[in-house]
């Protein structure tokens, strides 16, 4: 666990250093997109990822490994993206941005 955890740490740390040059700053830029609609990829990640794994759906569980699995992953994000892309051309934000916004304002025009 504690390897797991320094792994990451070494991950965020180097991503950081990177995110301080222009040059890689630029070509990280099309995932502003992505982070937009984080709640909306959060969820949909979470929905597609339950399907393909778990026995209700295609219970690729047993059978993918850690390479498929990061394929899948992938594969999911590039999707994602392109959605993002489509989606935020004609919206402000994603639909479940939205759906939260809508329930959680509080209307102060009512007083």
């Amino acid at each position: 666990m504690w390897q797991k955890f320094a792994f990451t740490f070494v991950l965020a740390s180097s991503f950081y250093l990177l995110y301080q040059s222009s040059s890689f700053r630029e070509k990280t830029s099309r995932f502003n997109l992505y982070g937009r609609m984080s709640l909306n990829n959060y969820i949909t990640q979470s929905i597609l990822g339950a399907f393909i794994y778990f026995p209700f759906g295609l219970f690729l569980a047993p059978y993918a490994g850690y390479f498929l699995s990061f394929l899948i992953g992938i594969g999911m994000v590039i999707i994602q993206l392109g959605f993002c892309h489509w989606w935020l051309k004609s919206h402000k934000q994603g639909p479940f941005e939205k759906l939260w916004h809508r329930l959680t304002w509080i209307d102060t025009k009512r007083k």
